[in-house]
């Protein structure tokens, strides 16, 4: 029915069929030792001396074209393709690729020729906290004997360091004024890949929190297993890129189309025990606006093979029809950072459907109640109660798609007016779903009276802050 409906006037679509390559991205462990500092200017203060240990990670997309068209040589331009860079510590120091800065963010070239080499550069990096410039990010695998690579391509599987006769990192920079410059160099000790870690996290993308309550389910053959009932509550989010253009050339009408790439747009839906959830990989979506009088419609819709149900049951449609008879749910034919109003009159649904693995068609459409911006962070544990000696650690856990962090700060205030800065906690790498950690060990401990309050100030390499509070109330 849904589907008669949105070709028979509620929406006019065209139904694509477009072939993109999976987006991959891939980390390269890294473990180095500094074996030389030229610092005349005493810019870093002792910071990175010799022998200081330097470990992280470079990130990077594996789909990035090759730029030359040589068979010997090859550019992979990393910039523009999400938070992608190096991550890396350098006994206090930081050294961190700004995916934010324009242009030419860093690059991989590789030589397969008389000589191999394997050379990544970033000069687009984040400043330390006094100010301290940091130009040039340098990762070189140098062999004169051309043994060393096979090819050009590539991978996800780190090159084997051992088989190059020079293995280094450089980092140079200047200090805040840029007159005194500062190198130093690294000799590279273990390097190992992992592409557990999943996409990058896309800055465009806008994700809002969406709860419903299911109205109709369709389900002749049982494709759901009688898990999703009329009247049972859903959750999820729902992901669009903010920068999309309109391809609408009218003042009143807005048409932004999402193309195949794996950047995570689309819907992400918790029903029942199984999960609706956008292929940004191979599902187009389009978001359609009309902000008229007397009335405002939001259509997203995305057809095609998402992601299937673990029963074998596909997932063929997701989409969102909100419809206002106010007129009041828009204020443009633009998609904004901000949810459209929902408190208004009229109905706003959103609904999935496919086919049971004998072919029968099912359909579920839940009425919104909720659409509002995702939590940026959640606090574990969360707001509870405690009794003395209980140990835990804390942690504080932010959403995928935002970008790397660069500094945070705790704070511990109580009932009885104590008050006090707390230790500082370390990052994790992003997990399987891109999901940043800030690690808090041993927090349970600082917990002094009845109430405490813990507030986490984070700030974001987009210049971003999230703060975070959290109540700990301790029982004696």
């Amino acid at each position: 029915m849904l589907r008669k409906l949105f070709t028979h006037g509620l929406v006019i679509a065209a139904i694509f069929t477009v072939s993109a390559a999976q987006a991959g991205y891939a980390v390269y462990s890294i473990n180095a030792t500094v074996t030389d500092v030229y610092d005349p200017g005493n810019v870093l203060q002792g910071r990175m001396a010799l022998g200081t240990p330097i470990t992280g990670t470079y990130q990077f997309d594996t789909t990035a074209p090759d730029e030359d068209p040589s068979m010997e040589w090859a550019n992979y331009n990393q910039a523009n393709r999400g938070a992608v860079g190096f991550d890396l510590i350098a006994g206090t120091v930081s050294l961190k690729t700004d995916p934010s800065v324009p242009g030419h963010m860093h690059y991989i070239h590789i030589s397969n020729f008389d000589s191999d080499f394997f050379h990544i550069g970033s000069w687009g990096n984040t400043p330390l906290y006094d100010g301290v410039k940091i130009d040039d990010i340098n990762f070189d695998l140098y062999d004169m004997t051309g043994t060393a690579l096979n090819s050009t391509s590539l991978s996800a599987t780190a090159p084997n360091i051992y088989a190059f006769e020079q293995r280094s990192i450089y980092i140079s920079g200047t200090d805040a004024s840029g007159f005194n410059y500062f190198s130093v160099v690294a000799n590279l000790d273990s390097l190992t890949g992992d592409t557990s870690v999943g996409p990058a996290p896309n800055p465009r993308l806008v994700t809002l929190q969406l709860e419903a309550v299911i109205r109709d389910v369709w389900d002749p053959s049982g494709a759901l297993e009688g898990k999703l009932l009329a009247g049972q509550s859903i959750s999820g989010t729902y992901s669009y890129d903010k920068t999309l253009a309109d391809r609408d050339p009218t003042p009143d009408y807005g048409f932004f189309e999402h193309s195949p790439d794996g950047s995570g747009y689309g819907f992400n839906i918790d029903a029942g025990g199984f999960n609706f959830r956008t292929n940004s990989q191979s599902v187009p979506m389009t978001v359609n606006l009309y902000n008229g009088n007397p009335n405002d419609t939001y259509m997203v819709y995305g057809w095609g093979q998402n992601f299937p149900l673990p029963n074998g049951t596909t997932v063929e449609d997701i989409g969102m029809y909100l419809h206002d008879d106010t007129g009041l749910m828009l204020s443009s034919d633009q998609i904004k950072d901000n949810p459209p109003s929902i408190s208004g009159g009229g109905f706003y649904d959103i609904y999935f459907s496919g086919t049971a693995p004998n072919g029968d068609w099912y359909s579920v459409v839940a009425a919104v109640t909720v659409l509002k911006p995702a939590e940026q962070s959640k606090v574990s544990p969360a707001d509870g109660y405690f009794i003395p000696g209980q140990q835990f650690d804390a942690a504080v856990i932010l959403k995928p798609d935002l970008a790397p962090i660069v500094d945070f700060h705790a704070t511990l205030s109580t009932s009885n007016g104590m008050f006090m800065d707390l230790p500082r906690c370390f990052t994790l790498p992003p997990n399987s779903k891109g999901h940043q950690v800030l690690m808090c060990p041993g927090y349970s401990q600082f917990l002094m009276s009845e109430v405490n309050t813990v507030e986490f100030n984070i700030l974001l390499l987009d210049g971003s802050h999230i703060q975070k509070r959290v109540i700990w109330n301790l029982l004696y």
